[in-house]
């Protein structure tokens, strides 16, 4: 599954895959950054615990719907019209290719520190033995979904979302917003525990922080700020129907 969440660059060029901004450098310690799952029957394990038991009341909710239109945000295509109301221009991959170039790459950065750290926690998605599966998500029940802990969605939400933020910063805490909301939505779908949620963001930050200062990271900011100010200029996204 976590394939699916970074497989942006299928939409720019197949041939081609992202190489991140990290790429050649020392790979990040997602071991030092992230403190691991709660024990079984401590504070936190009960508080996840209680926090999927309540959001069985959201099934069919706003975050729930919300959750559905991003399963696979790495599918640019799909998340293109969200992408356009954060930064308030009628982008696309055809229309923004520095813009979704940089969201590839930085896929290609989040790819392997959250599949190592999935990998080696092991920890089961909260909807693992119950009586009937009730998520968002049809890969809840076909066995697609990869391990739980960190969420790979929680980390590209807050990693998209600082880096949107650079590209409009008049819509940065738009940006921001969207990002969290990323992560919330899978706890709300069903498919995380909020503990997962938390790691994932952790990871997220902490990629952002070494990404954002690299000379290429800002040069493709620059370029994708570049498409955003002249996609303004010819045209506009009705905010209003953005939600």
């Amino acid at each position: 599954m976590i394939l699916l969440i970074f497989a942006a660059a299928a939409v720019l060029n197949a041939d081609a895959p992202p190489v991140g901004y990290l790429a050649g450098q020392p790979p990040l310690d997602w071991a030092k950054l992230l403190p691991g799952p709660p024990k079984p029957g401590s504070a936190a394990d009960a508080a996840d615990r209680a926090t999927y038991a309540a959001s069985a009341a959201g099934v069919g909710g706003r975050g729930w719907l919300a959750a559905t239109s991003q399963l696979h945000p790495g599918r640019t295509a799909a998340m293109a019209p969200q992408i356009a109301c954060i930064v308030a221009a009628p982008v696309d991959a055809g229309s923004a290719p520095a813009l979704f170039r940089l969201l590839a790459r930085l896929g290609a950065d989040a790819y392997a520190p959250v599949k190592a750290s999935k990998d080696f926690y092991h920890r089961d998605r909260p909807f693992v033995g119950d009586a009937a599966t009730v998520t968002c998500d049809p890969r809840a029940n076909s066995g697609e979904l990869s391990f739980a802990y960190p969420s790979g969605h929680a980390a590209i939400g807050t990693l998209w979302g600082a880096a949107l933020g650079d590209v409009a910063p008049d819509r940065r805490g738009v940006a921001k917003a969207w990002g969290t909301a990323v992560g919330d939505n899978r706890i709300a779908c069903r498919v995380h525990w909020a503990s997962d949620v938390a790691a994932g963001r952790t990871l997220g930050a902490a990629l952002y922080k070494r990404i954002e200062p690299t000379p290429a990271y800002r040069a493709d900011v620059a370029a994708a700020r570049a498409e955003i100010t002249a996609l303004r200029t010819r045209d506009a996204v009705p905010l209003s129907s953005c939600g």
